[in-house]
């Protein structure tokens, strides 16, 4: 529908939401042609906004938890888990060393 169709069919609030509809349609087309323009300039073609770039299409399948290592998916598993609770441990068990440490020299007996 058309601006002068909004105007002409309908009034009131009516006329405000057919235009306001009108006006949001527009500007989805006019940022859909220079989009349009800026991918053919750019890539030296015309470019179909529907059609989903390949990479972006692969990635979707993809699990979180893959990742790519030299062209092939390998699955990670509970293994980075395992290294934070691991990982966890350690600091730990450095903070309670480091306490250690403190205590004994704070309250050595001279």
């Amino acid at each position: 529908m058309e601006l002068a169709e909004c105007f002409n069919r309908f009034q009131g609030e009516q006329r405000k939401s057919c235009v306001d509809a009108e006006l949001r349609r527009l500007d989805a087309a006019a940022i859909a042609q220079a989009a349009s323009q800026a991918g053919q300039q750019w890539l030296g073609h015309p470019m179909d906004l529907r059609q989903v770039p390949e990479p972006f299409q692969r990635a979707e399948t993809k699990h979180a938890d893959f990742v790519s290592i030299w062209g092939s998916d390998v699955h990670l598993g509970r293994l980075p888990l395992i290294f934070s609770v691991i990982g966890v441990a350690c600091l730990l068990f450095l903070v309670l060393y480091l306490l250690s440490v403190a205590w004994r020299r704070f309250f050595a007996v001279r």
